[in-house]
């Protein structure tokens, strides 16, 4: 009876430990077959270009979608991530796309999205891009496009602010370093227009804090206190792409297999020295 009792534990550990692992994904350079890594540092600010949005979306409106979008990211205790908003300049879409050198990301408005992009502007309001990545992999820089582009469905303007903020929030999700997760609740879940909620799921939250760690004994306060352009650049889409290989999924198999194992050497021991068990 123990054996059995045994047993059922373990099998009641290993589907915890199934329904935990991490279903998010890390930006990927296909090219290169290179996992981009985090921001070196744990400060990132987000300058801004809205000079060409369409005059129907104030610049307050925008700067407010945004500063939500980043709120969102910010509200996770078990990471050190700070996501600031900057001050607005006079980058252009084609500029921020031919940018190969480290710098603040800046979001822009762009009137040939479609060009610049890739994308359909039809049916993508918003994408990122990553680049400018240092000698190990590391994001250096990156682009927010927002939809500007006249005549097309899927224009900034015709999205209500409120969506407006959490597809903001998923293109920064891609420029801190996310692909895109296979569970429809996450925030970078591939089709962000499923979502219509701004919060992070679990897996969003696991996924910064595997990127961007809280130091508790480091310096980070008390704990729970408040592509396009360069070589190694990404595109991250809001709606469907191809995603690289995922975060630290690999672990949480290593420990599936481990922990199976172990239950199949128990189980023979208990059996083995109690044949009448069961």
């Amino acid at each position: 009876m123990k054996s059995k009792s045994l047993r059922i534990l373990l099998a009641t550990l290993l589907f915890t430990l199934v329904q935990s692992a991490n279903a998010f994904t890390l930006n990927y350079d296909s090219t290169n077959k290179k996992i981009l890594g985090a921001w070196t540092t744990s400060t990132v600010t987000f300058d801004y270009n809205f000079s060409n949005c369409p005059a129907s979306v104030s610049v307050s409106t925008l700067t407010a979608a945004v500063q939500s979008a980043l709120d969102v990211w910010n509200g996770v205790p078990s990471s050190s991530l700070e996501l600031k908003l900057g001050t607005a300049v006079t980058t252009t879409a084609a500029a921020a796309k031919a940018q190969t050198t480290a710098g603040n990301p800046v979001i822009v408005c762009d009137t040939a999205y479609t060009a610049d992009t890739g994308l359909d502007g039809n049916f993508s309001p918003a994408a990122a891009s990553v680049g400018a990545v240092d000698a190990n992999w590391h994001i250096d820089y990156a682009v927010l496009y927002l939809n500007a582009e006249v005549g097309k469905t899927d224009i900034i303007s015709n999205i209500p602010t409120s969506i407006l903020s959490l597809l903001m929030a998923h293109e920064i999700g891609h420029s801190i370093g996310f692909g895109h997760s296979s569970d429809t609740n996450a925030l970078m879940y591939f089709d962000a227009s499923l979502k219509t909620t701004l919060n992070l799921s679990k897996d969003d939250v696991d996924g910064v804090t595997y990127l961007y760690p809280r130091n508790e004994l480091g310096g980070s306060g008390v704990f729970g206190c408040s592509t396009i352009a360069a070589a190694g650049s990404t595109l991250g889409k809001s709606k469907h792409d191809d995603d690289g290989p995922s975060g630290p999924v690999s672990q949480n198999q290593i420990e599936f297999m481990l922990l199976l194992f172990s239950f199949w050497v128990i189980s023979r021991v208990r059996i083995s020295k109690d044949p009448q068990a069961n």
